[in-house]
């Protein structure tokens, strides 16, 4: 089954060729002796997944003042918010949660989200040279552009209310090294969240101030990205307000890279240079006096679009992507947040989006804008009652007053000129019963309305029962759905013979989980899920006997797989391991999904010397075979590994340094590319990705 996007397409488009494609296989670790190795690697790595047991014991009488700052840091981090709304013990809390905290970010020098998010047991990240996309669970269709995952910052929606594209790379508006913890909520939370919280919800919380002075940080990489940030705190001694105001500058020239799809001497024997570049720019604010706390923030982002995607002229630099995010967030939260709280919120969400397409003649240069604009406000109570429940409940709705999309070329005028405001009500409650000490039940419903005509009701339960202090096991089920966005449904091309559809119904799944988890100390965690999905009314784009194409609910799918995870502490070690193994079917055809590895690795590895002064610290990801959308064409089976040193004080006090080699070992791998590269007249089936690359980082604090 094949994703057919043709979001922000180029209007009136060449045919795709009919002779057999050009594209080279990405380049595996293809020598016999190492094929054998990586085998045996995986094989031990999995056993020591099952069979490693906890490295340390602490008596369940030992007090925290004798754990170290690290193990404190550890225990602090075992509490979530975001998978109920109010903080819990992860190991009550109703699904399966992950967490990377500041600390991990810094050792382990990720630069963004999309990176942060690799790094993740059953994720994997694709990369176009434009934007990051996620898949999860084996759903990572090309040219799905984030729909099903939902991206906060501080509980602050950032999908766009056009596209529903949920920002994961470069674009994601916040500097990493603001973000105080990651919270990844794994499977469905429409129940609380309601759209887009489909697959994966991923919560983004960011550091306050925490001190009075000046905060400065610089990095530039052999591929001379060069970026600095500037951060100023204020938290005086003895009041109830603190104001944290940062901002940051980040430039990429762009790699030189080549497409065997474009192979000849008209385009340059396929090498794209000086195509690739990339500019950011950022500012964020966050203020709190008491009770109250004010966000806001602005990103812009320009970037050369290097591929060929949608046909346009190759290897010219004026093929460019403008993307521009702004937030606004003012809050009031009443109360503690494990038991009684009130919490009133106030936002706006704002995200402009210019592509320039080049073609020949000059003037059939296609232009494409979006814009859209949301005011809302939100209410959440949570109240601890009478035999031991605990409720939390809340409304939502947001105005989108812009949801704007218009094309133009310079010869034709204006093509395509929508203006969909829409409107939306979400109404949610949830309450856990603890039915005994040992036996949780969580259970919750979501309505939501859309107008002018969409109505859903999703439920959620989670059965949670501690076998013994440290090992609990968990039961999700859940129903789970994604409503069309604007561009699915009313985007329109009569040169590309598009057709708007505005009757599309929302997708559905339904989900179970089995999750067991084992916790002993600080630290010390080994969880192990069991998953299965069933997704109908899948929006896909349809041709017609007379080859028009629009959206339409056309597929079903299944996914089943496992997941292992396994992380322990010991003195001035960390480390997490894991594995995932994933099967998605498309049920009408009775095939795999494009773009989903079968199995996954992921593995980190950290140690502190000299006092924590120094820390060195490596990752290695593994990721399987995967098709492509051009039959016999495929890409995955690769192997990279990631190293990073980490200095504190170094020389003089206040001073830390980072150097970060990805992809040290130079692997040559590429990504799959989507319909706007394969249906093409060069296609492009695999994207080249980035080979070694060293990161070097200063940060001082005055």
């Amino acid at each position: 089954m094949a994703m057919q996007k043709p979001r922000r397409n180029a209007g009136n488009r060449m045919p795709a060729p009919t002779h057999p494609i050009a594209a080279k296989s990405p380049l595996s670790m293809g020598h016999p002796l190492l094929c054998q190795a990586l085998r045996m690697a995986r094989t031990i790595l999995l056993f020591g997944l099952l069979s490693c047991s906890p490295v340390l014991v602490f008596d369940d009488g030992e007090e925290l003042t004798q754990l170290s700052l690290e193990e404190l840091l550890q225990v602090k981090i075992m509490s979530v918010t975001g998978s109920s709304r109010y903080e819990q013990e992860a190991s009550e809390a109703p699904a399966r949660v992950s967490i990377i905290d500041a600390a991990a970010i810094r050792k382990y020098g990720y630069r963004t989200l999309s990176e942060a998010l690799q790094g993740e047991t059953g994720i994997n990240m694709t990369y176009d040279r434009n934007y990051a996309y996620i898949g999860y669970r084996g759903f990572s269709m090309p040219g799905d552009y984030n729909t099903r995952v939902l991206v906060l910052l501080d509980g602050i929606r950032l999908n766009d209310e056009v596209y529903h594209q949920a920002p994961l790379g470069t674009d994601f508006p916040l500097d990493m090294d603001l973000v105080e913890r990651i919270e990844i909520i794994r499977g469905p939370s429409n129940s609380l969240y309601g759209n887009n919280a489909f697959l994966l919800t991923v919560n983004v919380i960011t550091t306050s101030a925490k001190r009075n002075g000046v905060n400065v940080a610089s990095s530039v990489d052999t591929r001379t990205r060069v970026s600095g940030r500037i951060t100023a705190e204020a938290d005086p001694r003895g009041k109830d307000w603190s104001l944290l105001v940062s901002g940051t500058l980040d430039h990429a020239p762009g790699n030189d890279l080549y497409f065997s799809a474009y192979d000849d001497p008209a385009n340059n024997n396929g090498r794209s240079r000086d195509c690739d570049y990339e500019g950011n720019g950022s500012f964020f604010l966050k203020a709190e006096k008491g009770d109250l706390t004010l966000l806001g923030g602005f990103s812009r982002r320009r970037k050369g679009v290097p591929t060929g995607a949608f046909d346009v002229v190759f290897n010219d630099d004026g093929n460019t992507s403008w993307d521009e995010r702004s937030f606004a967030d003012l809050s009031y939260t009443r109360g503690n947040g494990s038991g009684d709280s009130l919490k009133a919120r106030t936002y706006y969400n704002g995200y402009f989006y210019k592509e320039r397409y080049i073609y020949t003649p000059a003037d059939q240069t296609f232009y494409d804008y979006t814009k859209s604009a949301v005011l809302g406000g939100e209410l959440v109570i949570s109240r601890k009652l009478p035999f031991d429940n605990h409720l939390v409940g809340g409304i939502d709705y947001h105005y989108a007053l812009l949801r704007d999309q218009r094309t133009k070329t310079k010869a034709d005028g204006t093509t395509l000129n929508l203006h969909s405001p829409q409107h939306s009500l979400g109404v949610f409650l949830q309450n856990e019963w603890r039915i005994s000490p040992n036996l949780l039940l969580d259970a919750g419903v979501r309505y939501d309305y859309f107008s002018p005509s969409l109505h859903t009701f999703n439920p959620k339960a989670a059965l949670i029962y501690k076998i013994t202090d440290d090992l609990v096991a968990k039961y999700l089920f859940g129903r789970s759905f994604r409503a069309p966005n604007a561009y699915e449904t009313d985007y329109k091309d009569s040169g590309s013979n598009i057709h708007d559809n505005p009757d599309l119904k929302e997708e559905s799944m339904l989900s179970h989980e089995l999750v067991l988890e084992y916790y002993h100390g600080p630290g010390q965690r080994l969880s192990m899920t069991w998953f299965h999905y069933s997704i109908k009314n899948l929006i896909n784009q349809a041709v017609g006997s007379d080859g028009t194409m629009r959206f339409e609910n056309t597929d079903r799918v299944r996914i089943t797989g496992f997941e292992l995870e396994r992380e322990w502490s010991w003195e001035a070690w960390s480390g997490r391991l894991g594995y995932s193994y994933q099967r998605a079917r498309d049920v009408e055809n009775d095939t795999g999904l494009t773009n989903s590895p079968e199995s996954l690795i992921k593995a980190k590895l950290s140690r502190d010397f000299l006092n924590r002064r120094l820390t060195l610290s490596g990752e290695l990801q593994y990721l399987s075979q995967v098709e492509t959308l051009v039959a016999g064409v495929k890409g995955g089976d690769y192997t990279l590994l990631h190293l990073t040193a980490l200095a504190r004080n170094l020389l003089v006090k206040n001073l830390d340094a980072t150097i970060s080699v990805r992809n040290l070992l130079n692997e040559s791998y590429t990504n799959p590319g989507s319909n706007d590269h394969v249906e093409t007249s060069y296609p492009v089936a695999l994207i080249p990705q980035d080979g070694r690359t060293v990161t070097f980082k200063l940060e001082y604090r005055f």
